[in-house]
């Protein structure tokens, strides 16, 4: 609960442009991304008497790889990626006070997250552990928007956004230490998830070309994969043990954040 990754905000960058198709209808690509979050936690003990829950901590023995040690630490690493080509068809309501949109298309998001675990001693007797998962989610998705031009170059919008994906969740899971030869076990799984988009969007067009943009974004998705330490897929790896395969550990993700920018119309 020390390393909080991802509890605070991370820069990135959101660009995106439109092509006119049409009376009231354009096609759309956005890239959103490069958020990156890490945190690190670590204890240390000058009486070398830090126990591991890969041993239970001690009970009803030691391990030699993780007990007994001088200093613990855990360090956590995410970071996002999203990228949207759409189809939007606009409508103007009466009075041009409200105007709204539907759109469709298809959307990739990629979700990467990484644990490590460390243990030390000394040379002797130490422990490292690294699982880095990538999640790789493709889907079509549906949406649309309504804006409310409040005054003369000045417009509030809001947006939804659903996509229905395939999530193809890499994993690397990677175990060094002084009874454990560096090992690397490999693995993918596949899965169908739901995601979501809420946008609150702000515009104020302060010449005829240039436009100034703010937004609150919040992009939620299930079963997102998440980098662990596996206990019994640690203690499998020993000598004398049959190897297993770490189980995955699946969260619901929430990003959300704010964005400034400016828009250029020719």
């Amino acid at each position: 609960g020390d390393a909080k990754d991802g509890d605070e905000l991370a820069a990135g960058v959101r660009l995106s442009g439109a092509l006119i198709c049409g009376v009231g209808g354009n096609v759309e690509a956005t890239y959103m991304g490069g958020n990156k979050w890490n945190d690190t936690a670590e204890v240390t003990s000058a009486g070398g008497n830090l126990f591991s829950f890969l041993s239970d901590f001690g009970n009803p023995t030691p391990l030699q790889d993780v007990d007994q040690s001088f200093s613990q630490s855990i360090g956590i690493q995410s970071e996002l990626h999203s990228i949207e080509l759409n189809y939007r068809r606009r409508t103007m309501g009466p009075y041009c006070r409200f105007q709204g949109s539907w759109l469709f298309g298809l959307r990739y998001l990629q979700f990467k997250n990484e644990m490590q675990y460390s243990t030390f001693r000394d040379a002797t007797r130490f422990f490292n552990s690294t699982d880095r998962v990538r999640n790789h989610m493709f889907g079509a998705q549906a949406g649309g928007d309504i804006w409310w031009n409040i005054h003369s170059g000045v417009r509030l919008g809001m947006g939804l956004k659903g996509a229905w994906v395939q999530n193809e969740i890499k994993r690397s899971f990677k175990v060094h230490s002084n009874s454990i030869a560096e090992t690397v076990i490999n693995d993918t799984q596949r899965g169908s998830d739901l995601m979501g988009e809420f946008e609150l969007k702000f515009i104020w067009q302060f010449n005829h070309s240039w436009k100034f943009r703010s937004a609150y974004y919040a992009i939620a998705a299930e079963d997102i994969g998440f980098g662990s330490v596996d206990k019994d897929a640690v203690t499998s790896l020993r000598p004398g043990n049959t190897p297993i395969k770490p189980g995955y550990v699946l969260d619901d993700l929430v990003v959300q954040g704010i964005s400034f920018g400016t828009e250029y119309n020719w």
